[in-house]
């Protein structure tokens, strides 16, 4: 996964707020909004989605009308709040996200961002990433994501943005596949629609396990319900995999292996883990992983070895060109 990083605490006072303005050239006319001003940024980019965690403070970004119709952007953008204010101004009203809430943003219209000791996350989408839910898009341009429906979506932004994924084809077409499934999700009008396929069904069924692994609730019957199946349609959706309870293991399995094989949860006993992965209990798990694995939880903890990701590093020059081949694609 290509990265870039920005923080004006590594610059002169002097110079930080024309580095970061001069960041955004391409796309946005940068002002500050007060004093205090702060930016840290780390951006991601995997295939059709470029990525970008943000820390602001005391900054405006304004895309007017004449710049919207002049530079060719046709992608859309999301951003989910996490923290502190973000606030917003298009052509027909005024609002603020909350923290958990996602904005959408069609880059083809006029928009104005106000950030206040904000920490946020934006997705930048190529185009044709919205082919299927194009009629839900239109009209939606800064409106605000049904909070129950984008919770899926909200987690799936969070956690990419968290991962050091290969940004190679095959990766990046199944990360956009399961994208916009939980982007159709989160903009579906009616929440009780029926998948329209079996890969449809999959891709649902496998967000909802995925954004819910640590609840108890996680049986059948409720996954059932939340995706609009039948209990006989899933049970033979998942057949091939041993059935939806085993297939819900395995997933717990395998989440519970890669929060062992990050260097931030050493602090955390395997125990701890085991809970936050929604295994009932640590024996339970010992039962599951050594199934999956061939190997307990504390063994494979102690055979990591700790190495290092070998991230390819972008320049600020390709930040604006990320952008660019999204309205190419």
């Amino acid at each position: 996964m290509t990265s870039f990083v920005f923080d004006s605490l590594d610059l002169h006072q002097d110079q930080s707020f024309d580095a970061y303005r001069a960041l955004y050239a391409g796309g946005s006319d940068v002002e500050t909004s007060g004093t205090d001003f702060y930016a840290h940024i780390v951006a991601k980019r995997l295939g059709k989605l470029v990525m970008f965690d943000r820390h602001l403070n005391g900054v405006t970004h304004e895309r007017s009308l004449r710049r919207a119709g002049a530079d060719g952007f046709e992608h859309f953008v999301l951003q989910l709040n996490l923290s502190g204010q973000l606030l917003v101004e298009t052509p027909s009203h005024r609002t603020s996200v909350r923290a958990g809430e996602i904005i959408l943003f069609d880059m083809t219209k006029p928009q104005r961002t106000t950030l206040v000791d904000c920490h946020y996350l934006t997705f930048s989408l190529a185009p044709d990433m919205l082919a299927t839910v194009e009629n839900n898009v239109d009209g939606q341009h800064g409106s605000i994501l049904d909070g129950q429906k984008s919770s899926i979506l909200a987690d799936m932004m969070a956690s990419l943005m968290r991962r050091n994924l290969l940004n190679e084809p095959t990766v990046a077409r199944r990360v956009t596949q399961m994208f916009r499934q939980a982007l159709a999700l989160a903009l579906d009008p009616d929440e009780q629609s029926r998948p329209r396929d079996a890969n449809e069904a999959m891709e649902r069924v496998k967000l909802l396990v995925n954004a819910h692994l640590a609840e108890r609730e996680l049986s059948p019957e409720w996954i059932a319900k939340k995706a609009n199946l039948s209990r006989t349609r899933l049970y033979e959706l998942f057949k091939p995999a041993g059935g939806i309870s085993r297939y819900v293991q395995k997933t717990r399995a395998k989440k519970l292996r890669q929060l062992l094989a990050m260097p931030e949860m050493v602090r955390f006993s395997v125990s701890t883990l085991c809970h936050q992965v929604g295994f009932a209990n640590e024996s339970h798990a010992i039962r599951t992983f050594s199934e999956f694995f061939a190997m307990s939880p504390g063994q494979y903890r102690r055979q990591l070895d700790g190495g290092n990701s070998n991230n390819d590093t972008a320049s600020s020059s390709d930040f604006d060109g990320w952008i660019r081949a999204l309205n190419a694609s």
